[in-house]
């Protein structure tokens, strides 16, 4: 009684009724009608769907939902936020009511992983030789894994084994997930200090493992734990990548990525393998050798990855690339590796890089600046602690190409190279129908231009060697 918008005041009459009184005067409930129960997860976060639940008057509240919160202990539900009683699934409720999630920091090291209840075997055994008490610990069985949900909605299904003999533990996994790749670590509990923040999934990954794990770090030789990983949409080394598949193995203090396979964001494909060395499992000490190859990977998703210009964002990229560092801090200044990298159906003269040749040109030749294009390219390079030594870079346009050698200080973002700037390439239709355009130079066809380039990628200075500008005059 009151229709839309009435409030009630609650108070017993008898065991089918519940008598109230509101701003529709008073009137009678039986108490089959539903009340709502909402849940406040008090700062963290709930399942959608899990904010309130429906029950009737007198009846207990039933199933809880479980809420997360980062670096917190999930205490349980109260009747406040703060002190209040706990709540308990044989709650009674009688009116419509909130409850409170409580949390408890999580101790320094540790992380939490929530899960939601679940129905499973435990095999617990426990037995003692001489003066060594050993145990085993079987969580599900092969032949009926444990199926859990965590609190976040993701899943995991296997079984681990805990072994303890003669006081040397260990721990075996066969699991398949399809949960985080922080609470998949979690969960194994190794390699949550960062070690592979190099590997970072944006959508939920599909994790196997199989093998083990000693408990003791003294032990560590003897991990051996191998599987798959895969995702829709990640970066491995801040390489952006899509549909990446790929193998690993985790044996003694060190990490193998085999098989790896990926699509490039906007096309091409992406492939193999990566170690990762973590001695003693000190993350200061760690580091880390990759070898990708790249096949018709679009220019934009490479100057993207490696924040420079690149034109109007045409062409296509194939390389071979070595890169050998620390996974500590100042990465970039102790790369090492080398790398032969191939540009085809670009527009690479529209990059800042070229910039001060192009100006140059049309400063000469009016109009010149209309049909300059490069189109491709190679470069080879060998790194050490930073720096690329280039000991070959040929840009290939139908007006001229250039070739040279230099030096990249990565770190400092300074190119100093020398160029020799040849006009006409082969036989071009371009380069033949580009003589009146020469005109004002000559024989310029047969004529050289070298430069010096120095300065960042992205604003470069161009200076010519005048030397050789006497033979334009």
């Amino acid at each position: 009684k009151g229709g839309e918008g009435t409030t009630y005041a609650w108070n017993h009459v008898g065991a089918d009724y519940a008598h109230v009184d509101g701003d529709g005067g008073p009137g009678y409930f039986t108490k089959y009608d539903p009340l709502k129960v909402t849940f406040d997860p008090n700062g963290g976060v709930l399942k959608p769907g899990d904010e309130y639940t429906l029950i009737t008057v007198d009846e207990p509240v039933g199933k809880l939902p479980v809420p997360t919160l980062d670096g917190h202990v999930f205490d349980g539900w109260f009747t406040a936020p703060s002190g209040g009683e706990k709540v308990t699934e044989a709650t009674v409720v009688e009116t419509e009511v909130t409850f409170y999630a409580q949390w408890t920091s999580a101790p320094a090291g540790q992380c939490v992983v929530t899960f939601d209840p679940v129905d499973g075997t435990v095999d617990i055994r426990v037995f003692v030789r001489d003066t060594y008490q050993n145990a085993r610990i079987e969580v599900g069985k092969d032949e009926q894994p444990l199926a859990v949900e965590l609190s976040d909605g993701t899943t995991m299904k296997g079984t681990v084994v805990y072994e303890n003999t003669n006081d040397v533990g260990y721990v075996n996994f066969n699991v398949d997930s399809r949960t985080s790749l922080s609470n998949a670590l979690a969960v194994a509990d190794v390699m949550r200090d960062g070690t592979l923040d190099c590997l970072a999934p944006e959508t939920t990954p599909h994790i196997t493992l199989k093998g083990r794990l000693a408990v003791d770090p003294k032990h560590a030789k003897e991990n051996d734990l191998s599987g798959t990983v895969a995702f829709e949409r990640g970066s491995l080394f801040s390489v952006p990548l899509r549909n990446a598949d790929g193998a690993f193995r985790f044996k003694g203090s060190d990490v193998t990525l085999t098989n790896v396979v990926a699509q490039a964001p906007r096309g091409g494909s992406v492939s193999g393998n990566a170690h990762i060395s973590i001695p003693d499992f000190k993350q200061e000490r760690a580091s880390f050798a990759v070898n990708v190859s790249c096949r018709d990977v679009t220019l934009t998703d490479i100057a993207e990855t490696f924040h420079v210009d690149s034109g109007n964002r045409s062409g296509k990229i194939t390389a071979d690339l070595t890169l050998t560092g620390p996974l500590a801090t100042n990465v970039v200044s102790r790369l090492g590796g080398k790398g032969h990298i191939e540009c085809r159906e670009g527009h690479l003269a529209q990059m800042n890089l070229f910039a001060g040749l192009t100006d140059y040109l049309a400063r000469k030749v009016p109009g010149i600046s209309g049909v300059v294009n490069l189109t491709g390219g190679t470069m080879d390079y060998v790194m050490t602690n930073g720096v690329a030594y280039v000991s070959s870079v040929k840009v290939e346009g139908d007006l001229f190409s250039i070739q040279g050698r230099g030096v990249y200080d990565i770190p400092h973002d300074n190119l100093d190279f020398t160029v020799r700037v040849t006009f006409t390439k082969k036989e071009s239709v371009l380069g033949r129908l580009s003589t009146p355009i020469r005109l004002p130079f000559g024989l310029l066809s047969k004529m050289l231009l070298d430069f010096r380039i120095q300065g960042s990628v992205d604003n470069p200075t161009w200076t010519y060697n005048k030397n050789l500008m006497d033979r334009l005059k």
